[in-house]
């Protein structure tokens, strides 16, 4: 008898700090015209068998031509690390004018799943006078260890009055990533993302940052049967910034609790150079079976700055989707 499998993408909690994985179109979406960024997640790390997440993206904006971005992912699952590695190259272009800024992202790359099949315990190897014993029958090991497919996505953004809203499907053509022939695909994963900022003090200028901002925000996930909505707001002032959030499970129930705060250290005025420190707590609140795990740290870090002779710096409409996070 047959069946089919299908696997779901890990969550950050900084979605706004994992700009190519939340949307491909918010690649070039930041003040400058280089940046790198990384963001890490330590996900049930009491566990035997930690789950860790790791995104990195270099993307430049080039003047008449649009942003290109390389990205690199990496998920390491359980005691027989089950890993996925992904690089990507993106491509995202930018339309704007006195009343909105959007962009439309594409991006393709080659991913590949591995897993240590020697690690794994099957059923028949458990003995309960004894313990685990090798030799397993109905866990024989594929040929292979390694599948590798081609990974394919597109998202879209924009910015209007004090509202950004964005849409993106990754995988969209569905790759097999089985090691032993079969239908075990990775489904495509939909993201809708919709943000509102209001000022605290209503007579304060759009652009200045000299403001208090309450940026409430939700984030909608879709993948197969696994879906998660994760709501909450963001108080910004200058290079501060701090959040809470719900997310949802699958079935529509409490998932977890998450604090984030971000600080953005200004290297050089004169030519945009900031470095941008993130931390994130997911605090549990679904039954994971476990009593001692107690949440999940994300880490993130990311720098950028304007080159010398840039013809960006200084110019732009003042809605750009990075005024929200």
């Amino acid at each position: 008898m047959g069946f089919s499998a299908f696997a779901q993408d890990p969550l950050f909690s900084q979605f706004f700090n994992a700009p190519s994985y939340l949307n491909p179109s918010l690649v070039g979406q930041f003040d400058g015209d280089y940046r790198v960024s990384v963001i890490y997640k330590n996900q049930l790390s009491v566990a035997n068998g930690e789950l860790t997440y790791l995104n990195a993206l270099a993307d430049f904006y080039i003047p008449n031509f649009g942003s290109l971005g390389i990205s690199f992912n990496r998920s390491s699952e359980g005691i027989a690390l089950l890993n996925r590695n992904n690089f990507a190259l993106t491509y995202a272009y930018e339309l704007k004018n006195d009343y909105f800024t959007s962009s439309f992202g594409i991006e393709g790359g080659i991913s590949n799943r591995s897993i240590i099949f020697r690690k794994l315990i099957f059923a028949d190897q458990i003995i309960p006078e004894i313990g685990v014993v090798g030799g397993s029958v109905s866990g024989v090991s594929p040929t292979v260890d390694s599948s590798p497919f081609f990974d394919a996505g597109a998202g879209a953004s924009i910015v209007f009055s004090d509202f950004f809203l964005g849409a993106a499907y990754h995988h969209l053509n569905s790759p097999v990533q089985s090691f032993v022939g079969g239908k075990s695909t990775l489904s495509p994963r939909l993201t809708l993302n919709a943000s509102y900022r209001f000022a605290l003090n209503q007579y304060s200028s759009y652009y200045t940052d000299n403001n208090i901002y309450v940026i409430p925000s939700v984030v909608y996930y879709s993948q197969n049967y696994s879906k998660s909505l994760s709501t909450g707001l963001q108080l910004k002032y200058k290079t501060f910034n701090a959040g809470a959030w719900y997310r949802s499970n699958t079935q529509g129930g409490a998932d977890a609790l998450v604090f984030s705060l971000v600080y953005t250290l200004s290297l050089r005025s004169e030519d945009g150079e900031s470095l941008r420190m993130g931390y994130s707590h997911d605090t549990n609140t679904s039954k994971t079976g476990n009593d001692q795990i107690r949440g999940n740290n994300e880490f993130s870090v990311g720098y950028q700055k304007y080159w010398a002779t840039s013809s960006r710096f200084g110019v732009g409409n003042g809605l750009r989707c990075f005024n929200f996070y």
